[in-house]
């Protein structure tokens, strides 16, 4: 396999996104051209399992320097697509995740696979996009769109009626006031945007997907609008569940929603 160049310091934006340095011809002179090495399976676990930088940001594109400058991790892409997708950040400040967690909402919100190229020594995001970590009963009439950090569920009476976010992976499997504290703070995140001095405290829980889920539910600044939120973490799975309901609709579609999400089962994430 053909060995790509990629020049440092001074060009590290030419390993970003779909574009790295493929002639030498076009190196400048007196460049430092590096030729990267490809990994073990051993150090890639390590890799996986060590400490990512931050929460991702920006454009796939824009936040491969980052990962290049601070860590020399390349992730790369050559779809159009993935390279622009607007990257948000789904971990609470206080959580620190590894590149594992990094990299599996990084390919959620590019609707992308991750595998690694050890030829190229690069962690490369391609389509089809991974299996969803959960299933549920979609209601009759109702249409389903993957929009990769959620997935929309609209019925045919008005424009929105349910978001399921899938919100990161976590190290939670024993480790029970974790999960419930990241659940917690994603809660607060969403509901913050209608009353800001909520809290968690102040919600009400329901089971759902066989775990405690804080629930919330308010109305919303437009009149004859209500919000409604699910917050829960299940196998290493944060999700939140929205839905935004008019007054007008809600004997029809409130019923179907509920139902849906008391069909919600959580597999959690894919095993690599």
């Amino acid at each position: 396999m053909r060995t790509r160049l990629l020049v440092a310091p001074l060009l590290i934006s030419l390993i970003v996104g779909q574009e790295t340095i493929a002639d030498e011809s076009k190196v400048p002179p007196g460049a430092n051209i590096v030729h990267r090495k490809g990994i073990s399976l051993e150090q890639q676990n390590a890799l996986l399992s060590s400490s990512a930088p931050a929460n991702p940001l920006g454009t796939f594109d824009s936040f491969c320097s980052l990962l290049y400058a601070v860590k020399d991790v390349a992730i790369h892409t050559q779809d159009s697509r993935v390279n622009g997708t607007q990257l948000s950040p789904v971990f609470p400040d206080f959580y620190k995740p590894n590149f594992a967690q990094l990299f599996e909402t990084i390919a959620r919100q590019t609707r992308s696979t991750m595998h690694y190229d050890k030829g190229e020594d690069f962690w490369v995001f391609e389509p089809p996009a991974m299996p969803l970590p959960y299933s549920l009963e979609t209601a009759q009439g109702w249409n389903v769109e993957d929009n990769g950090l959620f997935v929309k569920y609209v019925p045919p009476t008005q424009p929105v009626g349910m978001d399921v976010y899938l919100l990161g992976t976590y190290s939670t499997a024993n480790d029970s006031s974790l999960a419930n504290k990241v659940r917690d703070a994603l809660a607060e995140r969403f509901a913050s945007a209608f009353d800001q001095q909520v809290t968690a405290s102040k919600m009400t829980h329901q089971k759902v997907a066989g775990v405690d889920a804080l629930y919330f539910e308010c109305p919303t600044p437009r009149p004859g609008l209500t919000w409604r939120q699910w917050s829960m973490v299940a196998h290493g799975q944060a999700i939140v569940v929205v839905s935004t309901l008019l007054e007008k609709n809600e004997a029809t579609l409130l019923p179907q929603v509920t139902q849906m999400i008391a069909s919600l089962q959580i597999t959690g994430p894919r095993a690599r």
